[in-house]
């Protein structure tokens, strides 16, 4: 496959941050680039917490997140996004949540959540991959 999904390497954040981020602009009017780049870099060098990994055309961070009502291992996704006006990037998308299902299970996940912003549709992806439990998330911005 000349596409794989793969891990972004230090030297790909600036670039994959330069396409990817202002995609949430409309979602969250304060993100920027600069404030987003810690956490990718933690992301890159942290590959037991965090899986960060790309296509050409899409991207996407999970992590690992633990809780006092569960406290084993949680996969969550922190955000997948594909390229603006790319007409492979909605089945890259589709590959880079596969690829985070595929990591929590490899880590001993016992929960993969995903879908939380509801910046995409992730229906037809969650008939793909799977779901046992739709969840509702609520927002009121203040």
């Amino acid at each position: 496959m000349d596409n794989p999904v793969r891990h972004v390497a230090k030297a790909e954040i600036s670039y994959i941050a330069g396409w990817a981020i202002p995609r949430y602009l409309a979602r969250h009017p304060r993100i920027t680039i600069d404030r987003m780049l810690p956490l990718l870099l933690e992301a890159e060098a942290d590959k037991d917490n965090f899986q960060l990994v790309r296509t050409n055309n899409a991207c996407g961070l999970f992590t690992v997140e633990q809780s006092p009502w569960e406290p084993l291992k949680t996969v969550c996704d922190i955000f997948v996004v594909g390229r603006e006006y790319c007409d492979s990037a909605a089945f890259e998308v589709c590959r880079i949540y596969a690829n985070g299902l595929e990591w929590a299970r490899t880590i001993g996940a016992i929960e993969f959540r995903y879908g939380t912003d509801g910046l995409t549709d992730l229906s037809s992806i969650a008939q793909r991959i799977g779901y046992d439990i739709v969840a509702t998330n609520y927002v009121k911005r203040l």
